[in-house]
């Protein structure tokens, strides 16, 4: 879920700032189960929003859908 997400990202960043982790950042991509009814179909949807979180600089969460596992790779 978004909110587990996030709280990995945060917890990874308070134990940066407190050093009992190195600097390191984390990227999501994540989508609904309503996006197909097909398992591998949803994780290519996933894989498609965690590209996109790493090709906006990382360090993000992007909730992906079909439209965007349609689009053509960046670059």
């Amino acid at each position: 879920s978004g909110e587990a997400s996030e709280a990995v990202r945060s917890e990874l960043l308070d134990a940066m700032r407190d050093g009992s982790a190195p600097a390191v950042t984390c990227s999501f991509g994540l989508t609904h189960s309503s996006v197909s009814g097909d398992d591998e179909e949803r994780l290519r949807v996933a894989r498609s929003g965690l590209q996109r979180a790493k090709d906006l600089g990382g360090d993000q969460i992007v909730y992906a859908d079909l439209s965007l596992a349609e689009e053509p790779p960046a670059g």
